[in-house]
């Protein structure tokens, strides 16, 4: 039976250094004390992550950051004012002597964030303390975006998981850079995105996407991967579809492929939704990949879902660069 437990007991248990699985409205977020070594070394031995992968440390609000010693330019004040609580990230300075130091892998910096989920910021009040919290998963995999996913991926490895059904947005925070002031970088992009940015800070500041560094935590590694292996659907050629094998296909790739020659009925299709509708896939694609590996396919070929098909706005070019993540090789 799945270890669920209540605010209450995860609450005891983060004080006693132990690791709870909790939700979030990105994804379930696996979380320990930020401040102690124990408990987050733990949540590298429960994920198997590498060393050197920093974590994002999760705040109840803006006035907590600011009490740990942060200092926050004029800009970042800004966007956590307007995103905050809610599905953005900030990579701040460490102050000296931070105690949060354990959580960011060597680092300087530490990656912040304020979780909307209610659940998740009652947790944190409680516990009085900022909680690391990288995705409830084994490294490599997808995010899980309910607690079944968290107990069929990591099960007893967790002291306890919070059930908090489906999570909102279902893909995992934009990570922003805003250092200086007038360039702004995303790190990871996320359900926010340019447009939203440049809404908020106005033409003469530049916001500019930059290739993955180590200091993002998601960018280093192989990540967002099902156990099946992804390749990429291509209708309009006859595909060699393997044994055992499923199409991850958009409404309009769905058409176009029964419309297809090469149209082979025998071969299962499961839809992702509409191309035109990219935050609704957003909200699916991980759970999509969980009930696929639950059936046991050995393959998917997936929609190619690329940066330009999407605006600057939302979780389009985030949920085309976490696929770009799962292809094989």
């Amino acid at each position: 039976m799945p270890n669920f437990i209540t605010i209450e007991t995860a609450t005891e248990l983060l004080k006693n250094k132990k690791v709870v699985a909790i939700p979030t409205e990105t994804v379930y977020g696996l979380a320990a004390d930020a401040t102690s070594k124990l408990a987050v070394n733990k949540i590298y031995k429960i994920k198997n992550r590498p060393s050197d992968n920093p974590l994002i440390c999760h705040f109840y609000g803006l006035k907590q950051i600011i009490e740990w010693g942060f200092v926050l330019n004029e800009v970042e004040k800004k966007i956590i004012k307007k995103f905050s609580p809610g599905p953005i990230s900030l990579k701040l300075q460490l102050p000296q002597k931070s105690k949060l130091k354990v959580a960011t892998a060597g680092l300087d910096s530490v990656i912040v964030r304020i979780p909307s989920n209610k659940i998740f910021r009652e947790i944190i009040k409680a516990t009085n303390v900022p909680l690391a919290a990288p995705s409830a998963n084994t490294s490599g995999r997808y995010s899980p975006t309910t607690a079944k996913m968290v107990w069929q991926d990591l099960g007893k490895k967790v002291d306890g998981i919070v059930n908090g059904g489906k999570c909102k947005f279902g893909i995992e925070s934009t990570i922003i850079d805003a250092e200086n002031p007038t360039l702004i970088k995303i790190l990871r992009p996320g359900p926010i995105g340019v447009q939203e940015l440049k809404e908020l800070l106005g033409a003469n500041v530049k916001i500019k996407t930059v290739k993955p560094i180590s200091a993002t935590p998601g960018s280093k590694y192989k990540h967002y991967a099902p156990k099946a292996i992804v390749h990429t659907f291509i209708g309009s050629k006859n595909l060699k579809i393997k044994p055992n094998s499923i199409l991850l296909l958009t409404t309009q790739d769905i058409k176009n492929w029964k419309a297809s020659k090469y149209y082979d009925k025998s071969i299962k299709i499961n839809s992702l939704g509409s191309i035109y509708e990219p935050d609704k896939i957003s909200k699916k694609i991980y759970r999509k990949f969980f009930e696929i590996d639950q059936k046991g396919f050995d393959f998917i070929y997936l929609s190619k879902l690329s940066t330009n098909l999407f605006s600057e706005k939302g979780s389009g070019k985030a949920l085309a660069e976490r696929l770009s993540k799962v292809l094989s090789q």
